[in-house]
């Protein structure tokens, strides 16, 4: 199923925001969400077993949601993870 370019959009633009402060530490490319979200920034859908990595991801990130100090590292976590989730939905 191809991606809309809304969300094709929203995927492009997440990747050009700057990483909190909070995570630039701790910040690790080549993540799930990242390969989630850079997959679909090009459109390409994502293939049953990233699929299913990335949905795990998504629950992975209520708990670093809850451990974030920062109210912008927690606005980026949750927008990470509603981005993550509405790619894995179209895909």
């Amino acid at each position: 199923m191809p991606l809309s370019p809304a969300l094709k959009k929203r995927a492009a633009d997440f990747l050009q925001r700057t990483i909190p402060a909070e995570l630039e530490p701790n910040y690790v490319s080549g993540s799930i969400a990242e390969i989630v979200i850079s997959l679909c920034a090009q459109g390409e859908s994502l293939d049953p077993e990233l699929g299913e990595m990335a949905e795990m991801a998504v629950g992975d990130y209520d708990t670093v949601i809850a451990e974030a100090q920062a109210p912008e590292l927690k606005t980026y976590y949750t927008d990470c993870q509603q981005l993550v989730r509405d790619i894995v939905q179209a895909s």
